[in-house]
């Protein structure tokens, strides 16, 4: 029983050794993983970060100042050949526009004009058509000029909504440059979650060993109990057998013992008369008798006849 209690202990210090193991061997495989998951992002970071600066040394490397003097050339270029191709049309337009009237004189008006034009009015008409002519063209030239304000103001519509663009641009590269990140973070996650699955697994499996190693010594004291009791049965039931032996054994010798005392018996009453089978009575067997009875415990005329005879031998 000492030696099965000292399995126990010993069973169960092995035990906490294995969970003391199975625990540090486990913390060790998800430190190894977070390790493994950070060189993994630290090394996604270094490449994220030297494909930026490199996209960032190309932009600045490239002449955005020649870039813009190119596009306002042709821009430029656009509105002269616009303006070349629409002046006399535009012009002509115009002028119309503002000339739409009936130029001829009624004979009144000429009559008149003949009798009141004077040279100086001559002059004065001339000056002013001048004028109406210079202003004219100059209303030409500066439509002339707020076209090409236009095409100006659009091509830097243009340019705007290019920087906008690649604002844009760079702003989705940062937000899949975050995605990747977020992806790394995820698949650190996930390869710690399969180490922790993997050690708890392992965990369950060393606890289903040492259940089954517990049940198997179980198993084991059990038998080792039933075979004691067995063996203690074995021993009661020699030790009964030994009492019986003994109980024939004291029967015998009960037995041996009274054969002499019958025979003096007979002797006796032989000599005071001749016995009759009527008058002598069957001398007691061992069948007749209680079969635990010793010597001692015979019934009280066995005494007396004894007496009775050794006083007829006297």
């Amino acid at each position: 029983m000492t030696n099965f209690l000292e399995q126990i202990l010993s069973a169960e210090f092995k035990a906490a050794a294995v969970r003391t193991n199975s625990k540090n061997a486990q913390k060790e495989k998800i430190q190894m993983a977070k390790n493994k998951a950070h060189e993994h992002v630290k090394l996604f970071e270094e490449q994220s970060r030297a494909e930026h600066a490199e996209e960032v040394q190309r932009l600045a490397a490239a002449d955005t100042s020649e870039e813009t003097r190119r596009v306002n050339a042709r821009a430029l270029e656009q509105v002269d050949r616009d303006y070349q191709a629409n002046k006399d049309s535009t012009a002509r337009y115009l002028i119309g526009r503002i000339r739409d009237v009936n130029l001829a004189l009624t004979p009144t008006q000429i009559l008149s004009l003949s009798a009141t034009v004077r040279p100086e009015d001559e002059e004065r008409a001339a000056k002013a058509k001048m004028e109406a002519e210079a202003a004219e063209e100059a209303k030409a030239a500066e439509t002339v000029r707020r076209a090409v304000e236009a095409k100006a103001a659009e091509a830097a519509a243009a340019e705007k909504a290019r920087l906008a663009a690649a604002a844009k641009a760079a702003e989705a590269k940062a937000a899949e440059e975050a995605r990747v990140a977020a992806a790394a973070k995820a698949a650190e996650a996930k390869v710690a979650e399969e180490a922790r699955l993997e050690a708890a697994a392992k965990a369950a499996e060393a606890t289903a060993a040492e259940e089954v190693r517990f049940a198997a010594a179980a198993q084991a004291a059990e038998a080792k109990a039933a075979e004691e009791a067995k063996a203690a049965a074995e021993a009661k039931a020699a030790e009964a057998a030994a009492a019986e032996k003994s109980r024939l054994a004291i029967a015998a010798a009960a037995k041996a013992a009274e054969a002499p005392a019958v025979d003096e018996f007979k002797d006796c009453n032989d000599e005071v008369s001749p016995p009759t089978v009527a008058s002598v009575a069957p001398p007691p067997t061992v069948a007749s008798r209680t079969p635990t009875a010793s010597p001692r415990e015979a019934s009280p005329a066995e005494p007396a006849a004894k007496k009775k005879g050794k006083n007829k031998k006297k």
